[in-house]
């Protein structure tokens, strides 16, 4: 019984993470996108990997070696 609640714990964690993920990433790519700068640009301005970068846009924080950490004073140059 004390697992279930361990892993539902995890899970709920997972999800609270990806949630701001998500509505961040949705912007940058559409930032991105509504600039016609490609994602291989963006990815090299950022000095991340490209799978990285779509990892982010797309909120799949498991793709991500490491939590994920932003300026919001850097999202304005994108």
């Amino acid at each position: 019984m004390i697992e279930n609640k361990e892993s539902q714990s995890r899970d709920t964690s997972s999800e609270n993470i990806s949630d701001p993920l998500k509505k961040i990433g949705q912007k940058l790519k559409s930032s991105r996108e509504s600039q016609n700068i490609s994602s291989a640009k963006l990815a090299e301005t950022l000095r991340i990997g490209e799978e990285q970068l779509r990892a982010i846009e797309n909120g799949e924080h498991k793709l991500l070696p490491e939590k994920v950490f932003y300026k919001r004073n850097g999202s304005k140059n994108i």
